[in-house]
């Protein structure tokens, strides 16, 4: 595994043990929810399992429990919709298909 564990496919519990040992395996946590669920998508993507939202929220330097959790739901939920580009540059919303 590469010094970056982000990088590789891994198991939570490879992150976690890793975060352990003094290597830092935390990211900051985003301050804005878009960048929170981007953050939250790009870590899932990288393990493979699911994981608890408690696990996620040891992986994020400044993220609290209820916050990361609502995050989480904001993400599922969004995937109704998409959001879109007119040519002027307008954002437009629609329902995904």
């Amino acid at each position: 595994m590469s010094d970056d564990v982000w990088d590789d496919n891994v198991s939570l519990s490879t992150l976690l043990a890793h975060e352990a040992h003094g290597k830092p395996a935390k990211r900051t946590w985003p301050p804005d929810l878009p960048a929170r669920i981007q953050a939250l998508t790009t870590l899932l993507r990288t393990l493979e399992q699911p994981a608890s939202t408690r696990e996620l929220t040891t992986l994020f330097k400044g993220a609290k429990l209820d916050d990361l959790e609502l995050t989480l739901r904001c993400a599922a939920a969004a995937d109704g919709v998409v959001m879109l580009r007119s040519d002027a540059g307008t954002v437009l919303w629609a329902t995904r298909e």
